[in-house]
Order: structure tokens, then sequence, then C-alpha cells
């Protein structure tokens, strides 16, 4: 009887030591996938400020572009109500 206990002690420690170790491994699978979710979460964040980032420069662009054009058809219409002045007659 006292060779069967202990046999049964032994294994239970043998068992108790397995789902310790398995508990364990558990835990740190459960980080590291926890640790890939934030990275994904940030990841995806970085991207949508990149997307952002690209999408201003572009407006910037765009601004800049109209602005030459503006200036370019404000200065063709004052050039052109110069010439439809004519020269000036007055003084004379």
């Amino acid at each position: 009887m006292k060779k069967l206990l202990e046999k049964l002690r032994k294994e239970d420690e043998f068992w108790t030591a397995e789902c310790w170790k398995y508990e364990k491994l558990a835990e740190e699978a459960e980080k590291q996938l926890e640790a890939g979710r934030k990275q994904r979460a940030a990841n995806r964040r970085q991207a949508e400020i990149k997307k952002a980032e690209e999408e201003a420069t572009q407006n910037e662009e765009q601004k800049k572009k109209k602005l030459k054009v503006l200036e370019k058809d404000e200065d063709e219409e004052e050039k052109k109500e110069d010439d439809e002045e004519g020269p000036s007659t007055s003084g004379s």
C-alpha cells in the first residue's frame, strides 16, 4: 500500500509539473498574441498617418498649382487691360 501511495504521489507530482509547464507556455503564447495585436494596431495607425501625410502633400501640391494658374491668369488679365488702354496721350 505504501508503494502504491508513493507511486501515486510521484505520478501526481509529474502531472502537476506538466500542467504548470503547459500553463506557462500558454501564458507566454497569450503574451505573444497580445504583443502581435498591439504591433498590428500600431502598424495600421502608422499606415493611416502615412496616407494622411501623402494626401496632405498632394493637396498642398494641387493648391500650389492652382495658385500659380490664378496668378498667371491675373497677370495676363492685367497685361490685357494695359494693352487695351493703349499708350497714354494725356499731357500734350
